[in-house]
């Protein structure tokens, strides 16, 4: 991926979710399988029921050296697909959820080629997927969804109104940004991602470039990045994330509930840069509040003897929706 930057891999994130692989917080922790998915510049994905549940056997985080894993969520329990000689099966688990990210970032490359006539970089189709999901399970990320379940229409909004920039920073470095935050948003959320070098072979830690995110506001107040403990404790792995500098990953996200309108400022620290300068993505999310109908959106037939379910987004609230 370092050597193509436009090839983005999506991997199920495996069935393991009962087991114990060596973790050492026992059942359920630490069980993605295979290599190549905690990879830091793939994408490893959770399986969900079509009610926006984690199946018990889709593995869970973190990686082996502590990292958020996995990724993302999409549903891939009991939905129909094809099936070889011309027939359908129901298909089941992640690796039936990881094609449904595959296809939506196809349509992400697609619309980006509509707009600029080439290929995107990887790692900023990573990084709008991540900070664009629709949050589920503890606030931020966790160990079970990653960053939540995936939000291909507002993803692709984020392309349109190309909200990133981009920078570089090296060793002590710093790189500052400002981002106008209007009034009445139920958030803001701002995610650095990295093309990290490739660390040596059976290293305990695998991030080699360590960059650091941090926010002030309008009152300059500061804002630290979400970060999850690694302890090999399951209470602690389940507790959910929290505020504070983070050091294993290449992709750290501010998110502010309510922010207050007016400038912000948001600075890119080189922390530990061996191998700099380290270009970098900075995306932003502004998430209005109230609900978003998600389906139908209008044009749709619906027969009126056959039950429909309906879907909707609605930030930081769990208010009934009339």
């Amino acid at each position: 991926v370092v050597d193509n930057p436009s090839i983005l891999q999506v991997f199920s994130a495996g069935n393991e979710g009962q087991n114990d692989c060596g973790y050492g917080a026992g059942t359920g922790w630490g069980t993605i399988s295979g290599g190549h998915k905690i990879g830091k510049h793939v994408i490893a994905t959770a399986n969900m029921t079509d009610t926006d549940q984690l199946v018990a056997s889709s593995s869970r985080g973190p990686s082996a050296d502590g990292r958020i894993k996995p990724d993302i969520a999409a549903f891939g329990n009991g939905h129909i697909s094809t099936a070889p000689d011309n027939g359908y099966l129901t298909g089941s688990g992640t690796s039936a959820a990881a094609p449904g990210i595959a296809g939506t970032a196809a349509l992400l490359y697609q619309a980006w080629r509509d707009q600029f006539g080439n290929d995107p970089p990887s790692a900023l189709i990573k990084a709008i997927l991540l900070n664009t999901a629709d949050d589920i399970g503890t606030i931020g990320p966790d160990y079970e969804y990653g960053w939540g379940t995936v939000n291909a229409t507002r993803a692709h909004a984020q392309i349109a109104s190309e909200q990133w920039v981009t920078g570089s920073v090296d060793q002590g470095g710093t790189a500052v940004h400002t981002l106008q935050v209007p009034p009445g948003l139920a958030e803001v959320r701002t995610m650095l991602y990295w093309m990290d070098p490739a660390g040596p072979l059976l290293a305990a830690t695998s991030l080699v470039n360590d960059l650091d995110l941090s926010a002030s506001d309008p009152q300059a107040a500061l804002h630290l990045p979400w970060t999850l403990s690694i302890a090999p404790d399951p209470v602690q792995l389940a507790a959910g994330a929290f505020k504070a500098e983070d050091h294993l990953n290449n992709v750290e996200q501010v998110h502010v509930l309510s922010p207050e309108a007016g400038t912000w400022t948001f600075t890119v620290s080189g922390f530990d840069v061996p191998d700099g300068p380290q270009a970098y993505f900075l995306v932003h999310s502004f998430i209005a509040p109230g609900p978003q109908l998600a389906y139908p959106l209008g044009g749709e037939f619906l027969d009126a003897s056959e039950n429909h379910r309906f879907r909707w987004y609605s930030s930081n609230t769990s208010d009934p929706v009339q």
